[in-house]
């Protein structure tokens, strides 16, 4: 990671706000509303180029990379730095950017798509006779509604993605 490919990141992403934001001033009516709250210190480019250049390292945990690494090495580039939970709160603002960004830019589908698998407890077993909202769904020794438990959520996830592909 260098800062040739954060200042591309952020000329791109900067090029579709500038044009998302003249497309909304154009077709959109006014709100009429103040803004409430403190002023932003970074723009909607920025924050987008904080998410983006995040995905693209090597990075896995969002709180380590922009303690340890962001406002460490790369102060020079976002000088105006809010603090990390500070960060959270503004960082739904560019929700709607960031999937139109990526809808625009994802490209020709390949066929290659991911499944979490990740295990989703409900709730303890000795809270289970009292759980009503998953009642119909959970079971109890089951990480996931793919699979019956007996084979990977993977090879499962092929029939059910073969949809989605063109």
């Amino acid at each position: 990671m260098d800062t040739s490919q954060l200042t591309r990141i952020f000329c791109e992403v900067d090029d579709f706000c500038k044009e998302f934001n003249r497309h909304i001033k154009r077709n959109f009516l006014p709100t009429g509303a103040s803004q409430r709250g403190p002023v932003c210190c970074l723009n909607d480019s920025e924050i987008m180029t904080i998410l983006i250049f995040f995905q693209s390292s090597c990075w896995r945990n969002f709180k380590n990379f922009y303690t340890q690494f962001l406002s460490v090495y790369l102060k020079n580039a976002f000088p105006h730095l809010p603090s990390y939970n500070r960060f959270l709160e503004i960082m739904k603002r560019v929700i709607f950017h960031l999937i139109l960004f990526s809808q625009i830019n994802s490209g020709k589908p390949t066929g290659i798509y991911y499944i979490d698998s990740t295990c989703l407890p409900v709730c303890h077993l000795k809270r289970s006779k009292r759980n009503k909202t998953f009642e119909e769904i959970a079971q109890y020794g089951r990480t996931s509604k793919i699979t019956s438990g007996k084979q990977n959520d993977a090879k499962a996830g092929e029939s059910i993605m073969g949809n989605c592909k063109d």
